[in-house]
């Protein structure tokens, strides 16, 4: 047996209705003739009387007002209302213009037509019933990776961090640049890194204890580990090796902004100093698994930009 809905009840849903898209322009009268018009082959006159007056009200909310577009709404709202009923939801706006209800339904229809019915219906529910749509999730904008420096332009580099005109400069701008291009480390790897998580074996090389968030375990390229050492002289074990406070955001990059830079020199960037170490890894031949290991990278899609940038064969341009 059908639920019937009171006029009293139709009533109050078009006041809602109205209430909450009152800056919305009407309907124009060739849609609001269409609407009041419409009659579904596929249901039988007591199921669409019991869902007509919501129907009505929900297809007044729209804005859509291209005709095509307007019909395919009347037709996947009417056929979901239809489905609404007989599972014995209440047909009121707020209970069934819901995206979790739904998506629930268009499980139940075949692959064919389940995206487009959804498309309308989520358009419908965004119109008539907005306080029950879900916010937007939060997007994160992806940089894409830059080009790693050539091997001119890291000479160049080298040859400022070591010429630095006092010994705190040298040493932080030495710690910074060692061990973005020596072991890769990011802005946020620096935030946490004391001296007692970079460990120097000699002869062994040297191997940084990356902590939070991401961390792992990673030697430092041999040709880097002179400016390591410079960058880690004079700390104490519990010392941060760069800055004094581990709340502080962009250290890395203020102690480059800090730095004397003379002349036509590269600008100095940290995460292009990690690219040109992805690269020099790459370039090597150095497995994929133990890339992404040393890298903290859970995804291949920074390793994918990175290959965009070097040649299939030996690139004379990436900086060793």
């Amino acid at each position: 047996m059908t639920k019937r809905v009171s006029r009293a009840e139709m009533r109050r849903q078009r006041e809602a209705l109205v209430a909450s898209r009152s800056e919305r322009d009407p309907l124009p009268e060739d849609l609001q003739r269409r609407a009041e018009q419409f009659e579904p082959v596929s249901l039988d006159d007591l199921l669409w009387a019991a869902v007509r007056p919501l129907f009505l009200t929900v297809i007044a909310s729209t804005s859509v007002r291209g005709t095509d577009a307007f019909s395919k709404r009347c037709i996947a709202l009417a056929a979901f209302l239809a489905w609404a009923q007989a599972e014995g939801v209440e047909l009121t706006v707020q209970t069934v213009m819901r995206f979790d209800l739904i998506d629930t339904y268009c499980r139940s229809l075949s692959k064919r037509s389940a995206g487009s019915r959804r498309s309308h219906l989520r358009s419908l529910a965004r119109d008539a019933n907005p306080a029950g749509v879900p916010p937007p999730g939060i997007t994160y904008e992806h940089n894409t990776v830059k080009a790693p420096y050539p091997a001119a332009e890291m000479a160049a580099i080298r040859r400022i961090s070591l010429t630095q005109p006092t010994v705190a400069q040298r040493r932080c701008t030495c710690a910074v640049v060692g061990l973005a291009r020596g072991a890769g480390l990011d802005s946020q790897d620096f935030r946490h890194l004391r001296r007692r998580h970079v460990e120097d074996r000699g002869d062994d090389g040297i191997w940084v204890h990356v902590q939070d968030p991401r961390p792992r375990v990673v030697p430092v390229r041999r040709q880097w580990e002179d400016m390591v050492r410079i960058g880690l002289d004079g700390l104490r074990p519990d010392d941060l090796v760069i800055g004094q406070s581990a709340t502080r955001r962009n250290l890395a990059a203020k102690v480059i902004e800090k730095a004397t830079i003379l002349g036509d020199a590269p600008k100095i960037q940290v995460s292009r100093l990690r690219t040109t170490w992805l690269a020099d890894l790459l370039t090597d031949d150095v497995p994929l698994a133990v890339v992404m290991a040393v890298s903290g990278l859970t995804s291949a899609r920074t390793i994918t930009e990175v290959l965009g940038h070097l040649d299939t064969e030996a690139d004379p341009g990436v900086a060793r």
